[in-house]
């Protein structure tokens, strides 16, 4: 196990435990909150690097989501998502070959409109840790956090699922385009 992965885990365990005490502490400020109200999802999409020479990868994940409170044109609800790259992009400049890969943990506050069709927005704090192999050696790895925000849209479908589109900032030079789907 290399470091950056062990900082990762260290990382997501720390974040599960906030988003666990934030859930109760949700759960127990809001009478309307059910736990039976759960949704799950999953994603797939492009990791698009804006960085020169940086191709995108594609990165599946998965969501899990609790409806915290219902407004009157929508409803707020907090997500746990996780994603991982599973075709890494290439990296390409100045005669250089390699690939870079991303994996990514965030909690984020939403809100979603009512209707058939809705839109969403999203905030949170998102967790990420990339690498970059060139010719065959790991020339970086890293981890980084901060604040990510996002927009997109979906569609209700019967018994509680949903198809939806996202845009999301991971970072400065990270943005990933995704499609879900969630239960």
């Amino acid at each position: 196990m290399t470091r950056h992965t062990s900082k990762l885990r260290s990382t997501a365990f720390t974040l599960a435990i906030g988003l666990g005490t934030l859930w109760t502490a949700s759960a127990q400020a809001a009478n309307n909150i059910n736990l039976n109200n759960l949704y799950y999802g999953a994603k797939v999409g492009m990791m698009m690097n804006d960085v020169p020479g940086f191709g995108d990868a594609i990165n599946i994940g998965g969501i899990v989501g609790l409806p915290i409170t219902r407004l009157a044109q929508g409803s707020i609800s907090f997500e746990g998502e996780l994603t991982t790259t599973v075709v890494r992009g290439d990296v390409g400049y100045f005669g250089i070959n390699g690939h870079w890969d991303v994996t990514t943990l965030a909690g984020y506050g939403v809100f979603t409109t009512d209707g058939p069709m809705y839109f969403k927005a999203k905030a949170g704090f998102l967790v990420e840790d990339a690498s970059v192999t060139i010719n065959g050696l790991s020339t970086y790895g890293g981890s980084d956090s901060g604040v990510s925000l996002g927009i997109g849209g979906g569609m209700k479908l019967s018994g509680g699922h949903r198809i939806e589109i996202e845009y999301t900032i991971i970072d400065s030079d990270v943005n990933f385009l995704s499609i879900g789907y969630n239960f």
